[in-house]
């Protein structure tokens, strides 16, 4: 799972829309002028001050309004931008320039069903306008030719991510074919060459990375192929796009490198990884997390938590729902990682907040969910509650499934953390005990090696002595000591066992070896000394 790199782009294709259409001309004579209309917008601060004033002037309609709005509340208030989009989407189309943006306004509303990943829905939306299109009219404008391009790819990430994977290269091939045919077309217009070049590479791009999102390695690698192709083209007509280059560059490398490591191939891999580094796009927030799928294929796991640490503040920055598909894929993937490195806590950390966003994530799924059943089946009020009901059932128990996952992770890492904590400080106990267990040894070593072992041979002499202690060490004693003809021996025992009584053991034991070697008495050896 990975970070789509629509939501990337979107405001920037905005940007390359509006350059390629203000410095364009016309392919057609309207009664209204598409590229002036962009260069109103280009040159104003507020797109919806600038939107009022044009449509009071009667330079443009409210749904060529409505498609500057979208775009522009796009990136700053999504429920608003849909608001409008469903407004303008249900304004009668009365003139040339009402079907002109009509239809770049429907493009939009695909457009957003598949970044919101509601592939049936956004299916159903596109087929009638790919099916029913008059292409007279789509070739008028190279605006509607990109566009209409736009829907193709679209159709086909929807077939991919519906598993219809011959549908897919069916209409993916189209798009090229047709793009072919509009670059060819457009040699001598640098703006339209710029466009359509920028429209190839881009579909390539999207198309390998929709089947990378679903494990079709050997399909991503085929186009990661035609994609290289696409760019080096592009590259050579960028116009002002310098920045697209880049990004599809950094893009393409990447995933290549996810899916060498994937198929086997890691030596070639972190090859491609660590070129792809060298790309400016590398070190950006986006470029960090696209990455961490690599990382976590390569086990380079230290590598994938540092990339992926941003990737909550970016799913929110970006306009995103934490969906469910946000929640196990983006969220789930800085789970998996913080975990394979390691870091329990912060796994737990992580696995806390799946379960605090399940609610919103349930909401929106429920919501989302109703709403295709509703574009589906054009179902009325009635009916519409009902399927809303079902979906509601439908999705309790997908989200007690999840909700069980997710308690079974917590449960596993809470276990974890227990027990590795246990087992370390079983390890420290253990090895306190072996070292005091050794000193031990070693100090009956010692005082065992302090007492007698051979005895002498003397006629009418038989001594022999042994002392097991009840310890490792204790208080029992022994010793002999021959001077000349006498024969001086102790025996004795100290009151208490242990170190202590082997200690007062060793010194008592020294004193009578020491004594008995100066010839003294017995009733002096044993007689305490007293203080003058």
């Amino acid at each position: 799972m990975r970070l789509n790199m629509r939501n990337l782009l979107s405001s920037l294709a905005l940007a390359a829309l509006l350059f390629f259409t203000s410095c364009g001309k016309p392919s057609q004579n309207y009664d209204f002028d598409p590229e002036q209309i962009d260069q109103y917008f280009g040159k104003s601060d507020s797109v919806p001050r600038t939107a009022d004033s044009l449509m009071s002037l009667g330079i443009i309609g409210p749904i060529a309004a409505d498609v500057f709005l979208v775009d522009y509340y796009q990136s700053r208030n999504v429920p608003k931008a849909l608001d409008i989009l469903d407004r303008g989407l249900s304004l009668p189309v009365v003139t040339a320039q009402d079907r002109f943006y009509n239809f770049l306004l429907n493009t939009e509303s695909v457009e957003i069903e598949v970044i919101d990943r509601r592939y049936e829905s956004g299916l159903h939306k596109v087929l009638p306008l790919i099916e029913n299109a008059d292409m007279d009219f789509v070739n008028s404008h190279y605006l509607l030719q990109s566009a209409y391009v736009n829907l193709c790819t679209n159709m086909a990430k929807c077939d991919i991510n519906l598993e219809r994977f011959e549908q897919a290269e069916e209409t993916l091939l189209k798009s090229m074919e047709l793009l072919d045919q509009y670059i060819e077309e457009a040699r001598d217009d640098s703006i339209k060459l710029g466009r359509f070049e920028f429209e190839r590479a881009y579909t390539s791009v999207e198309a390998l990375i929709a089947y990378f999102n679903i494990n079709q390695f050997e399909r991503t690698l085929a186009w990661i192929e035609r994609a290289e192709k696409n760019l080096a083209s592009f590259t050579q007509n960028p116009g002002n796009m310098e920045e697209f280059c880049t990004t599809f560059s950094y893009q393409i490398a990447i995933m290549k490198a996810a899916v060498l490591e994937k198929t086997g191939h890691s030596e070639e891999a972190a090859q491609v990884y660590e070129d792809a580094l060298k790309n400016p796009f590398a070190e950006s927030p986006v470029g960090r997390v696209n990455a961490v799928n690599y990382l976590l294929f390569a086990h380079r796991y230290d590598e994938a938590v540092r990339n992926i640490e941003p990737v909550e503040s970016m799913i929110y920055q970006h306009g995103m729902k934490m969906t469910l598909d946000n929640l196990v894929g983006f969220v789930k993937m800085k789970f998996d990682a913080n975990l394979e490195a390691g870091r329990r806590d912060s796994a737990l950390a992580v696995a806390t907040r799946l379960i605090m966003s399940l609610d919103s994530a349930r909401a929106w799924a429920k919501r989302d969910r109703s709403a295709e059943l509703a574009s589906l089946y054009d179902m009325k009020e009635k009916e519409a509650l009902l399927a809303e009901k079902e979906v509601s059932l439908m999705f309790t128990r997908v989200i007690a499934l999840i909700v069980t996952i997710v308690l079974l992770i917590i449960f596993f890492v809470v276990f974890s953390i227990i027990r590795h904590r246990v087992a370390n400080r079983l390890a420290e106990v253990k090895a306190t005990q072996e070292r005091i267990e050794g000193e031990l040894q070693i100090a009956r070593d010692i005082q065992m090696s302090m007492l007698p072992h051979e005895f002498p041979h003397r006629k009418g002499l038989d001594m022999y002595a042994s002392m097991t202690p009840a310890k490792e060490v204790g208080g029992d004693l022994y010793g002999y000591v021959i001077r000349r003809n006498m024969l001086y021996f102790a025996v004795g025992d100290v009151s208490g066992k242990g170190i202590p009584a082997s200690l007062f053991m060793a010194q008592v034991t020294r004193l009578f070896q020491t004594m008995a070697q100066q010839g003294m008495q017995p009733a002096d050896i044993c007689k305490p000394k007293i203080p003058s």
